[in-house]
């Protein structure tokens, strides 16, 4: 407690009022915006790690389920879509059709395409089910792409853009942000 007339360290203005300076509150300012800028960073950063985290997993339910294709079809799925062969961007809409079982071998008489469909669709079901929000875009709202033979050791291949949306170069598919489903980071 405080004697009558003691003061407590600061300076009176020359109307006999207290106060903080400038240099106090542009101090508290400095340190309130270093706060938020340390949040605002570390927020954006889990939040991507996040997504990619999502993507990841969504990748990983379309490979499973293109191995229980390839069990059932000894075959890997159709890389392009045959209504736009030109737009790699919908072949992932291909495969998801491939996986559901609506494309299959038209040299097969029309009851073994029935049963060949029906045996697709029983053993993918449970995965392609599974994948929410929609199985060709990845956790950015970004399309994927679906390679037949460009990942590791001439497998199959789902790529995603990554936070920027940028596949970059066509023939190669090479970015240092896209995320693929044979190289898990």
């Amino acid at each position: 407690m405080r004697a009558i007339g003691q003061r407590d360290g600061r300076e009176a203005s020359p109307d006999g009022r207290t106060g903080f300076t400038l240099v106090e509150l542009l101090l508290v300012m400095f340190v309130l915006a270093v706060l938020v800028a340390l949040v605002v960073g570390v927020g954006s950063y889990v939040i991507d790690e996040g997504r990619k985290a999502e993507t990841l997993a969504k990748m990983n339910l379309l490979m499973a389920a293109i191995r229980k294709y390839h069990d059932v079809t000894e075959t890997f799925p159709a890389q392009i879509d045959p209504n736009n062969p030109n737009d790699p961007n919908y072949s992932i809409q291909a495969l998801v059709d491939c996986l559901e079982g609506r494309f299959v071998d038209n040299r097969l008489g029309s009851e073994e395409r029935k049963k060949r469909a029906n045996a697709i669709r029983k053993v993918t079901r449970p995965f392609v089910d599974r994948i929410v929000g929609g199985s060709k875009v990845d956790a950015f709202e970004s399309m994927m792409r679906y390679y037949r033979d460009r990942g590791a050791g001439g497998r199959p291949l789902i790529l995603s853009a990554g936070p920027d949306g940028d596949f970059g170069d066509r023939r190669t598919d090479r970015r240092e942000d896209n995320i693929r489903s044979d190289m898990q980071k």
